[in-house]
C-alpha cells in the first residue's frame, strides 16, 4: 500500500470514529432526556396519586361526620320509641328495623371505602351516596312514626 492510501485510510476511520463518537453522545443525551422525562412522569403520577389519596380522606372524613350525625338522632329516637305503647310502638319499631338494616348498609360501605382502589371509589362512592339518601328517607319515616310529625 502506499503512503497516500494508508493516510487516507487513518483519516476515513478517524473520520468514522469520530462520527460513531458523535452518534453515541447523541445516544446518551438521548437516553438522558427520555430518563428525565420518565422521572418527571413517575413524579407527576406520584403528586396525582398524594392528592388523589388526600381527596379520599376528607371525602371519608365527610361521611363518617354524616353517619355519626345519623347516629345520635336514631339514639335519641330509639329512646322516644321505647316510650311508645301499643300502634304507635309497632309501627316504630318496624321503621326502626327499616331504618337499623339501612344503617347496617351505610356500614358495610364505609368499610368498603378503607380498601377500595382508585377504580373502585367513584362505584364505592355512588354505592354509599344512594345508601345514605335511603337511609336518610327510612330515619324520616322513623321520625314520624315516633313523633307524629313530618321530620325536620
Amino acid at each position: 500500500m502506499s503512503y497516500s492510501r494508508v493516510v487516507a485510510l487513518i483519516a476515513l476511520l478517524a473520520i468514522a470514529c469520530g462520527k460513531n463518537d458523535e452518534k453515541a453522545a447523541q445516544q446518551a443525551a438521548a437516553a438522558a432526556r427520555e430518563a428525565e422525562q420518565t422521572a418527571a412522569s413517575a413524579k407527576q403520577a406520584q403528586e396525582a396519586a398524594e392528592k388523589a389519596t388526600r381527596e379520599r380522606t376528607a371525602v371519608k372524613e365527610a361521611m363518617k361526620k354524616d353517619v355519626d350525625a345519623v347516629d345520635r338522632k336514631l339514639t335519641y329516637l330509639r329512646e322516644r320509641a321505647g316510650k311508645l305503647t301499643g300502634a304507635a310502638k309497632t309501627a316504630a319499631q318496624k321503621a326502626m328495623h327499616d331504618t337499623d338494616a339501612k344503617r347496617e348498609a351505610v356500614q358495610n360501605d364505609l368499610k368498603k371505602l378503607d380498601p377500595a382502589a382508585a377504580a373502585d371509589w367513584d362505584t364505592v362512592r355512588a354505592s354509599f351516596d344512594r345508601d345514605v339518601a335511603a337511609l336518610k328517607a327510612s330515619m324520616d319515616a322513623f321520625e314520624r312514626s315516633v313523633t307524629g310529625k313530618p321530620a325536620h
